[in-house]
């Protein structure tokens, strides 16, 4: 037999044996690449399951601690208005700033409510330094606040700083008689008068703002309690014409006062000692 006819043969045989085993063994491997695919998402999916589940289950812890945290919030703060309530004004303090703690130093409207008892209780405590702080951190989230504005410019009152309190632009008149009242008290009558005229002053500029922006004005309190000073000062400058005709004018506008029909019944006996 020839060998290259064998050859050959054995060669034609081989032939599709190889091409055959290689369309096997590539179907083999799509086959594999398919599983390995449908393996792939098949993690992907549960990947993506478990973290909403997680999501889920974070988003509920959150809203369980905010819970507990805004009851907590509540509770401090109705304790604090109790103390404040009954005069304890340092446990009152302490509630409010336990509460601000657990803002963890945000401050929102709530929190501002909050800071607003705590000034109010340090201010009847009579820490004036405390409380000008608390509206000061206060003024600097709303600086034209005019509620922040005038806790502030009493606690500058109390301490004496009045030109700080001027600065504030609210309570003007208040500030002129607080500073007339300790000039009176010094002894400085002429001083006192010009504190008092500019109180009046700006309390007729105030009234003229409040009345063009909403056609009302305040009680006058103000006023009432500068025109009564000023009568005082008058008297004490033993100008006692000039002081008898304010007392009668006060009188008049307001009404009867005991302390005012004193003064005027005492200065009617003085009329003939009173400086021309």
């Amino acid at each position: 037999m020839d060998i290259r006819k064998q050859t050959g043969r054995r060669r034609s045989r081989r032939r599709p044996a190889v091409s055959g085993a290689g369309v096997y063994g590539s179907s083999q491997m799509r086959a594999r690449e398919r599983r390995r695919k449908r393996v792939r998402r098949q993690r992907m999916i549960v990947i993506t399951v478990l973290l909403l589940m997680l999501l889920a289950i974070g988003g509920i812890g959150y809203g369980i601690t905010q819970g507990i945290k805004n009851k907590e919030k509540q509770e401090l703060l109705e304790t604090g208005i109790s103390r404040m309530d009954s005069g304890n004004y340092e446990a009152a303090i302490q509630s409010f700033e336990e509460e601000l703690e657990l803002a963890g130093g945000r401050i929102g409207a709530y929190e501002k409510q909050v800071l607003l008892y705590r000034a109010e209780a340090e201010y009847q405590l009579q820490d004036y330094a405390a409380a000008l702080h608390t509206y000061e951190i206060l003024l600097k989230g709303d600086h034209k606040e005019e509620l922040y504005r005038k806790g502030a410019a009493l606690c500058r009152m109390e301490t004496g700083d009045y030109a700080g309190a001027l600065e504030l632009g609210v309570m003007d008149a208040e500030v002129y008689s607080r500073m007339a009242k300790e000039q009176m008290e010094q002894g400085q009558y002429d001083e006192a008068l010009s504190s008092i005229d500019q109180g009046l002053a700006a309390w007729n500029q105030q009234m003229q703002g409040e009345e063009a922006q909403s056609g009302q004005t305040s009680d006058g309190s103000a006023k009432r309690h500068l025109e009564f000073q000023q009568a005082v000062a008058y008297e004490y400058k033993s100008d006692y014409k000039k002081a008898l005709e304010l007392f009668e004018a006060y009188v008049q506008q307001y009404g009867a006062d005991e302390t005012a029909e004193r003064e005027i019944v005492f200065l009617k006996t003085r009329q003939g000692n009173y400086e021309q």
